[in-house]
C-alpha cells in the first residue's frame, strides 16, 4: 500500500481548490503507477478541511474514474470535520455522475 501524507501548505488546514489540484494530481500518479494497489490517504496532520478543497481532491476523481476508485482509497486519521467533507463530496458527485449519465 502507498501512503500520501495530506497535509496543509502552510498549516493543519486544507483551505483551497490549488491544494486539492495538487493532492489529486498525486493520487492519480500514484494510483496509475501501482495498479492494484490500494492508496492511504493519512489525513492526520488535518484538522480542517474547505469542501472546495476535498471536491478538488477527491470529487473530481470521482467524477472522472467513477465511484469504483473509492475501493482502492484509504483514508487514514480523518477528523469528524473532514469525515463529514469527505462523505457529502462523494455522495454529490456520485449524485451528479447519475443524473449527468441520464
Amino acid at each position: 500500500m502507498k501512503t500520501i501524507s495530506i497535509k496543509g501548505v502552510e498549516s493543519n488546514v486544507l483551505a483551497s481548490r490549488e491544494t486539492g489540484l495538487s493532492f489529486r494530481v498525486a493520487i492519480e500518479a500514484t494510483l496509475q503507477d501501482n495498479p492494484g494497489e490500494d492508496v492511504l490517504l493519512d489525513f492526520s496532520a488535518v484538522r480542517n478541511a474547505t469542501q472546495s478543497c476535498i471536491d478538488e481532491m477527491i470529487g473530481v476523481l470521482v467524477l472522472r474514474e467513477g465511484p469504483g476508485v473509492l475501493s482502492r482509497l484509504r483514508f487514514h486519521s480523518c477528523c469528524p470535520t473532514v469525515q463529514h467533507l469527505i462523505r457529502f463530496v462523494v455522495e454529490d458527485r456520485i449524485e451528479f455522475r447519475q443524473r449527468s449519465a441520464n
